[in-house]
């Protein structure tokens, strides 16, 4: 009687696990909370490092000597707000930023670095520096976004990482493959 119970629990849990089974096979990775425009490289959600990922993309493509999109430019330069900050990512690019768009200091920075590197693009440059100057703290640095504390530096202690250079493998002057002083 038992072999007859547990065969048909088993049986019943085969129907249920195979009828819940599509459903949550049917998407296996969340769907972006953004569309992906054109002009973007990557197919990941933007949001959080679409105009980081970018720039990386056309400082790579630049130091490689291939030529960018076009629409890949002009995709990070329509992201740049009036105030001359970038935010990670705008859906809606034609829309003015406002105080809550959530402009950055490092989306920004990889942004000129970027449009520095491909020349042609001044303006869009020179309104980010601009911006960056106004929202850079009173010890030199930047914080992620305007008015936040610069990142701290660990403070010098026993943990801290020697400060000392690394010490330099003595290289062997080699003869027809066979060193010719100690190694």
């Amino acid at each position: 009687m038992n072999v007859r119970r547990s065969a048909a629990a088993l049986a019943a849990i085969a129907v249920i696990g195979a009828a819940a089974a599509p459903a949550a096979a049917a998407d296996p990775s969340p769907s972006p909370s953004a569309k992906v425009p054109a002009g973007l490289y990557g197919t990941a959600d933007p949001t959080y490092d679409g105009v980081w990922r970018q720039s990386l993309a056309l400082l790579a493509q630049d130091t490689a000597g291939v030529i960018p999109s076009p629409k890949a430019v002009d995709w990070l330069t329509g992201q740049q707000c009036g105030n001359g900050a970038f935010a990670p990512f705008r859906a809606d690019a034609d829309k003015p930023c406002d105080a809550r768009t959530p402009v950055d200091t490092n989306s920004t920075a990889a942004a000129v670095q970027a449009l520095a590197a491909l020349g042609g693009h001044g303006d869009v440059v020179e309104d980010a520096l601009g911006w960056l100057k106004s929202v850079q703290n009173k010890d030199g640095g930047w914080g992620y976004t305007p008015a936040a504390p610069a990142t701290p530096t660990p403070p010098p202690s026993s943990s801290a990482p020697s400060r000392r250079p690394a010490p330099t493998r003595r290289r062997c002057a080699r003869t027809a493959g066979r060193p010719t002083t100690p190694c």
